[in-house]
């Protein structure tokens, strides 16, 4: 199993308006990438043994899955979902 595939927490829950900053780790073999597409949330592609940080503003309520698709170009597919971010009201 590559760790680089699973998030820590796996769900997060966060209010509307609030500031969020994630850390992603890529412990594996290959680059990935790391987005929350309905909010516009994106990382560059992150290199075996980096890390990147990205930071936001929850700013809709709902139920955001969290992908991270191997490469930067791929963050349009939904297949690499690896966790969910509620925004409460």
């Amino acid at each position: 199993m590559e760790r680089a595939s699973y998030f820590t927490p796996d769900n997060v829950t966060v209010s509307k308006c609030q500031h969020v900053s994630l850390v992603k780790f890529n412990y594996g073999d290959n680059p990935h990438s790391f987005a929350i597409k309905a909010l516009n949330v994106t990382a560059d592609e992150i290199a075996p043994g980096l890390t990147a940080h990205v930071d936001f503003v929850a700013s809709q309520v709902g139920t955001f899955p969290f992908c991270s698709p191997l490469t930067a170009d791929q963050v349009q597919s939904e297949t690499h979902i690896n966790c969910i971010l509620t925004v409460r009201p």
